[in-house]
């Protein structure tokens, strides 16, 4: 457990990396994004593409601020877990 820690801190792992690689319906998911992403990015001008690349890039911003909070709430719940067995 002490080198998943270490790895983690490092940054050598991450779970959101690792979350919902073998999940063929996320998978699915992500690809119709995907698709549909590219068709209404073909169908706007260079204004509208520019504004959607700002709207993306603050989506990505959220999400990863999610992500951080989702990944310390999971870890202090993991560990609060763990002590509480341990007792």
């Amino acid at each position: 457990m002490k080198k998943t820690i270490k790895r983690l801190c490092r940054g050598d792992i991450c779970a959101y990396d690792i979350c919902g690689r073998d999940n063929n319906v996320i998978k699915e998911l992500s690809k119709k994004q995907c698709e549909i992403y590219e068709k209404l990015y073909e169908s706007l001008d260079e204004e509208q593409r520019k504004l959607l690349n700002l709207y993306d890039n603050l989506q990505d911003d959220i999400s990863a601020q999610y992500y951080d909070e989702f990944f310390a709430e999971g870890f202090t719940l993991g560990f609060k877990f763990v002590s509480e067995s341990l007792k």
